[in-house]
């Protein structure tokens, strides 16, 4: 097998501890879940394969996702300061319509503790009509 590459992102719904919710162990969740483990167990550690997922909440993952061979490394990415806050608010300024005179600045130093998606949401919410995906985009 080639060398590949897989990535998932907000992970955390899919990879929850099993038997948390409701549905006696057989939900859709637990069922992804144990066929993720499966799979991961069906690697060889020569076959290149490498697997990337993203959480916010690694309190809530499956403790057998981390055990050695599976997802055994992390890599925390601290919340951002007050430069990375106000350049993450200008991105997803540009993507919103938003009102000339609105200061990142003054928003970032608004925003301590706020996460990346912390500040896209409240760039969502803070949009034309204050409705949350109700925002107008520039598609280009």
């Amino acid at each position: 097998m080639p060398p590949a590459s897989y990535s998932l992102t907000k992970s955390t719904r899919s990879a929850a501890n099993r038997g948390a919710g409701l549905g006696g162990g057989h939900d859709e969740r637990e069922q992804t879940l144990n066929q993720l483990l499966v799979e991961m167990d069906g690697f060889e550690s020569n076959e290149g394969v490498i697997i990337v997922a993203a959480t916010n909440r690694p309190d809530v993952l499956d403790p057998a996702l981390l055990r050695p061979g599976r997802f055994d490394r992390q890599v925390v990415v601290p919340i951002p300061d007050v430069g990375g806050r106000q350049k993450i608010l200008e991105i997803y300024g540009k993507r919103t319509k938003m009102a000339a005179q609105v200061d990142y600045e003054v928003l970032a130093r608004g925003t301590p503790g706020f996460t990346g998606a912390d500040l896209e949401n409240l760039g969502e919410r803070g949009g034309p009509d204050g409705s949350p995906g109700r925002c107008q985009r520039d598609q280009s």
